[in-house]
């Protein structure tokens, strides 16, 4: 279970850390299946630390999140985000391939275990800085599917992320220890790191909750840890 949920976050902060995917931004495009859940509405939400109950009801579908005049809202995960002057949302082509760059950079990663990470999870949104060394990335897992289990808190997997990154080889981390922090009146579980990249510092913050029956990832990669904190307040709960 640890070395499947650390897969999937890690291989978000290296591809982010690593500038992104890359190239300009495309037109829309079909979704891969990984990328493109059904658009049923959900029925139910959780608290945003608890594990949900284990009901043995289908896990709710994935409505995805949508950006238009300069703001990605999600009515799935009750998201609001204001993207900074000239960001822009990378298509479900673009985001399929950083997902592949970041699973590529990996070591000692079984392809099963890649696939069962990928098929696990939604990549619901990922927005960009003109010059892609800045972005927020969304992401929804279920973790029936890669972890084999729905009873795990979000402080708890704050914690595997945050032991895998202080054990990484080859990577200079420092992480700090998760904390419960309220973002509009919504709680989710935060935890900051940096990292050293090509001789620059590279800031990182990462927010979890639970939605419904998945695990919501925020992960911000910016250049300072100020300017995360100006990316974290972009972060507002859609208003009713």
């Amino acid at each position: 279970m640890k070395r499947t949920m650390a897969l999937l976050l890690s291989a978000m902060l290296l591809l982010a850390a690593l500038g992104g995917c890359g190239g300009e931004e495309a037109p829309a495009s079909e979704a891969p299946a990984s990328l493109a859940p059904s658009t049923a509405v959900p029925e139910t939400e959780t608290p945003a630390t608890d594990t949900p109950e284990e009901s043995g009801e289908e896990t709710a579908d994935i409505v995805r999140g949508s950006v238009e005049n300069g703001v990605y809202t999600s009515e799935f995960t009750g998201l609001s985000i204001a993207l900074p002057e000239n960001w822009s949302a990378a298509n479900d082509e673009m985001i399929a391939s950083a997902v592949g760059v970041g699973m590529d950079s990996l070591q000692n990663i079984s392809e099963e275990e890649k696939a069962i990470a990928v098929s696990g999870t939604v990549y619901d949104a990922m927005l960009l800085s003109p010059d892609q060394t800045e972005n927020i990335m969304v992401m929804l897992e279920d973790l029936n599917t890669t972890a084999g289990t729905t009873l795990i808190t979000a402080e708890t997997y704050a914690g595997i992320l945050h032991d895998s990154l202080a054990d990484m080889t080859g990577m200079d981390y420092v992480v700090e220890d998760p904390e419960t922090v309220s973002l509009g009146g919504v709680d989710y579980v935060r935890m900051d790191s940096s990292v050293t990249v090509n001789s620059a510092t590279i800031s990182q913050t990462y927010l979890f909750r639970w939605v419904s029956d998945y695990m919501l990832t925020i992960s911000i990669t910016a250049q300072s840890a100020a300017d995360c904190e100006t990316l974290v307040a972009n972060i507002q709960p859609l208003a009713a």
